[in-house]
């Protein structure tokens, strides 16, 4: 177990609650031995450089093997617009022939999304890229390495959800000074500082994003920090010209403000306790009907894990996802009770008596919307 900052070696760190989180966020096939499997999170945060890391990391292969499998983009109209955040960004500095890697592409969609804008020169590389090469767009179907060299140096770097499982924070922030030009831009994107997951192997509040700047000949220009779980926060760097200094994004007591409120969050419950008593009270109430469960990743098992097991263990769930892709897969609840995935579509012109939707906020519109579209009509809604 880690006694010190794997970033900047301090001791001085703080032990904040261990939480229980979902590893591989995405139905597999019945009898994989990773389908279901949950780790105690063990996390800390570093009181210098506030940059939060697991103390009791997954191996690597486990978490190589979660990035290929269990990250998923928009899918049918569902979580297209999280992207607009992020290309406000892109097209605020960005030049549309301007040279740009994205590390951490697996649908590619925020590719196609910039293709579409016009952007010419666009590369991503994900291990489970689900996207191909187009006449604007390389498509490279491997983890990005710190040994990865580009010439001409490019303009720009965009990391969604991938800065926080690097092992090397170093290592990569090196390499992305290294392979852009003067000037140039990196744009961040990574869940919420305030909630620790499995497979992160650092979670990094706005705060830390400005020592990481200041460390590596960056200075950060945009933040903004997530209001909930279910955000993310953003970050955008340039690349110091010759000569020029360093200026810090926060005052010391902004950054303060910014650790407190990190290490509150992180010592909290994703769920609030007034949700933990709703999604009880609705599934009690709800225990001899067949619940209708739409979604299978990290909200539903932070929804569910919240519920007594032996309850859960008892109900009749209909488990749906908008992915086509895990129709016929095996959803493993917290309980280890298991239910075939079935598609959102299978619920067109149906009736349910309960209906209960596990997504972030931000994709909440967008399922009701889905539901109003297949005219399925629910007596019963839940969700927070």
């Amino acid at each position: 177990m880690l006694t010190q900052c794997p970033y900047c070696n301090s001791s001085n760190i703080k032990r904040l609650n261990t939480i229980r989180e979902l590893i591989v966020v995405s139905p597999l096939e019945y009898d994989n031995p990773y389908n279901g499997a949950s780790a105690t999170v063990e996390s800390a945060i570093c009181l210098d450089c506030h940059i939060g890391f697991n103390l009791n990391s997954l191996p690597q292969d486990l978490i190589d093997y979660a990035c290929k499998t269990g990250f998923l983009g928009a899918y049918a109209g569902i979580g297209v617009n999280h992207y607009t955040k992020i290309t406000e960004y892109i097209e605020k500095y960005l030049k549309k022939d301007d040279a740009i890697v994205e590390i951490g592409s697996r649908s590619g969609n925020l590719l196609k999304l910039l293709e579409q804008k016009g952007y010419t020169n666009l590369t991503g590389y994900d291990p489970g890229a689900e996207f191909t090469s187009t006449e604007h767009i390389t498509a490279c179907k491997d983890f990005y390495t710190y040994d990865i060299k580009f010439n001409p140096k490019l303009d720009a770097f965009i990391l969604q959800s991938s800065v926080d499982i690097f092992t090397d924070l170093n290592a990569i922030f090196e390499n992305l000074r290294d392979n852009l030009k003067e000037g140039g831009y990196i744009i961040f994107e990574v869940p919420s500082s305030k909630i620790a997951l499995a497979t992160q192997n650092y979670r990094i509040p706005l705060s830390a994003f400005d020592r990481l700047a200041c460390d590596h000949g960056f200075n950060m220009i945009e933040g903004y920090e997530a209001k909930d779980n279910s955000e993310f926060n953003r970050a955008v760097f340039v690349k110091l010209k010759a000569g020029e200094a360093h200026v810090p994004f926060f005052s010391q007591e902004e950054a303060q403000k910014d650790l407190e409120r990190t290490i509150a969050g992180l010592n909290s419950h994703p769920i609030s306790l007034e949700n933990q008593i709703k999604i009880k009270d609705f599934i009690e109430n709800h225990q001899k009907d067949q619940i209708v469960l739409w979604g299978t990743g990290s909200t539903t098992f932070r929804m569910l894990d919240t519920v007594d097991h032996e309850l859960l263990s008892r109900i009749d769930f209909y488990v749906v996802d908008g992915h086509e892709d895990r129709k016929g897969k095996t959803y493993v609840s917290p309980c280890k009770t298991k239910f075939t995935v079935n598609s959102v579509n299978s619920l067109k012109d149906k009736e349910v008596d309960a209906l209960i939707i596990c997504a972030s906020h931000e994709f909440t519109n967008e399922i009701l919307e889905r539901i109003k579209q297949l005219n399925c009509k629910v007596k019963d809604l839940f969700y927070i």
